[in-house]
């Protein structure tokens, strides 16, 4: 038996791939409930945040940035769902670049450099954009779909402007091309997400072999120690919905993919991580490993709100019951056809761009995300839920509701723009709160203590205000949102009035998760700097893998769910040929 255990995206992948050999038992495990109709709607991305499907997850008091955030702290979502974070984020599909890659394989680990990749990538694929199908990087048989953005008028506006201010308009937007900005590719279809529950694991769902338990907390994983041999993983240990505790045991392998905030934190329950830090906290020492926990990192943004004089598709700019009545055309649309507003997710334009700090690199380290407040804030003041458009992470709840009062009783429009530093040199660590496997860990990202983060993030603000200063855009008369300053600004600006003092104090107060934890569980060869081998073994312990973004050994160019993806259908296949 094959046990995979408190899944993410990766979970899914993995049970589907595992379970296509009928002769091999395969138990998934999550410690959430099933997931709701409502989250394959696109649009209402933001509304799982802080709900049921989330482990509500809160960082450490940040000492280095983050005044904006409830008491400096800032919320990380993840899901607790069938389908993990896939099930609730927002379906940005990117891969990263491929340096990124070949510098996993350049620091030792054999088999992850970006053509030993790339078939992993295309085999969960399936493009649905005609100009990329002949492209030879995507799949066209895969069990995900991937789909492009519809153009609205603020997307054109913006692809307008990047060109003018002397960007690229960018037609491949996985990570390999730089520069500019295109339309973002999503895993969503038809108006459907794509989550490794609806792609990849219902559709395996019949197989006699397959076994899926939901509302099984995870609390630790059972390993037999011994003097004459290695410690060996034999099974694991979950809390169910009755309350009750209950153990299975697995004849080959456990499986770990519970992210890079729960799998750390699973590995230290069960005695494997370092030790002192252990004792600290209880657990008996299976396995001294110090790098558990260890070498987290994190792609962080800051995010600023613009208002227009005037609604971009033309029209005159919308009152407060005209936006209401729209959003409530899109809702009947959307739930009778699959159509319109809803079917599309919030993000209309995205770049990647280079500030140079990278050196001789060609991979991008800035990415821009770009979307309008056009008709969502009614719908989300209704449902008491200011947490879309980059500030759902904790910010003075006064902040969010200035941003939204601003938009919701003014006739005016509004676009956002998310600036995301994509290679960060600060990291932090995942520890054990106490050995009570339902409390929450402790996490500390150390966001903004390298002074460089806060200058690059800096940076690609000034990007982002070279595109909305642009000639394109003045006829809309964009104008700064103070209250998306945070206190960096005095009063209302023209963009181009902005110091780099001002971007810089922008960048460290705003400065928050873009939810791409990763590396908590890094590959490698040396277990004192490392956790797993490059064929996903935990070091020391016998029959026991992680699979998820936690084994990463460097950060990826662009959102990281198609790359955990890749890591599952790799691992899938790896553990297959061990046990064929």
């Amino acid at each position: 038996m094959l046990s995979a255990a408190r899944h993410l995206y990766t979970g899914c992948v993995l049970a589907a791939r595992l379970s296509e050999d009928p002769s091999k038992n395969v138990l998934l495990l999550e410690a959430g409930p099933e997931e709701t109709a409502l989250s394959y709607v696109p649009r209402l991305a933001a509304l799982f945040t802080d709900s049921t499907y989330d482990w509500k997850f809160e960082t450490e008091k940040q000492k280095s940035c983050c005044q904006g955030a409830s008491e400096g702290r800032i919320k990380f979502p993840r899901g607790r769902v069938l389908g993990g974070t896939g099930a609730i984020n927002f379906m940005i599909y990117t891969r990263g670049h491929p340096e990124d890659f070949d510098d996993w394989a350049r620091m030792g680990n054999e088999g992850w450099s970006y053509q030993d990749v790339l078939p992993y990538f295309k085999k969960s694929e399936s493009i649905a954009v005609e100009k990329l199908a002949d492209s030879g990087i995507h799949g066209l048989n895969g069990s995900m779909f991937v789909s492009e953005a519809e153009p609205t008028p603020l997307a054109e506006l913006t692809l307008e402007a990047a060109k003018a201010a002397g960007y690229k308009i960018l037609r491949e937007m996985t990570g390999t091309e730089n520069g500019g900005l295109g339309l973002p590719l999503f895993a969503s279809h038809d108006g459907v997400r794509q989550s490794g529950a609806n792609a990849f694991l219902r559709p395996s769902m019949s197989r006699q072999n397959l076994h899926v338990v939901t509302d099984a907390h995870v609390t630790k994983i059972l390993i037999r120690n011994s003097t004459s041999s290695h410690p060996k993983a034999e099974g694991v240990e979950f809390l169910w919905t009755n309350g009750l505790k209950y153990t299975v045991k697995s004849e080959n392998e456990v499986v770990l993919s519970a992210g890079a905030i729960s799998s750390p934190q699973i590995l230290m329950l069960s005695g494997v991580g370092p030790k002192d830090h252990l004792r600290e906290a209880g657990v008996p020492l299976v396995l001294d490993m110090p790098a558990v926990g260890q070498n987290m990192e994190d792609h962080t943004r800051t995010c600023v709100v613009y208002t227009l004089s005037s609604s971009v598709d033309g029209k005159p700019a919308k009152n407060y019951w005209e936006k209401s009545g729209i959003l409530f055309h899109n809702a009947y649309k959307y739930f009778t056809s699959k159509k319109g507003l809803f079917a599309q997710p919030a993000t209309e334009s995205m770049g990647f761009f280079r500030t140079g700090v990278l050196n001789e690199s060609t991979k991008q380290d800035i990415q821009i995300n770009i979307f309008g407040s056009e008709d969502m804030y009614p719908m989300l003041a209704m449902l008491d839920k200011f947490q879309v458009h980059s500030h759902e992470n904790g910010y003075k709840p006064n902040e969010l509701l200035e941003v939204a009062k601003h938009y919701l009783y003014k006739q005016q429009s509004m676009l956002t723009g998310t600036i995301i530093q994509l290679h960060p040199k600060s990291k932090g660590f995942i520890k054990l709160r106490s050995s009570d496997p339902l409390q929450p860990p402790i996490i500390d990202p150390q966001f903004g203590s390298s002074e460089e983060d806060i200058e690059v993030q800096a940076m690609g603000l000034r990007i982002f205000m070279n595109i909305i200063e642009s000639e394109p855009f003045k006829q809309f008369g964009p104008k700064l949102l103070l209250s998306s300053t945070a206190g960096c600004v005095k009063s209302d600006a023209v963009i181009g009035e902005l110091s780099d003092e001002q971007l810089r104090c922008i960048a460290r107060r705003r400065l928050t998760t873009n939810f791409h934890h990763m590396s908590t569980c890094r590959m490698g060869n040396d277990s004192r700097t490392s956790v797993v081998d490059s064929t996903l073994r935990v070091h020391g312990v016998l029959g026991l893998r992680v699979v998820d973004a936690s084994v990463f050994p460097g950060q990826i160019s662009g959102n990281t769910n198609a790359p955990a993806m890749m890591v599952a259908e790799r691992a899938a296949d790896m553990i297959k040929k061990q046990y064929n």
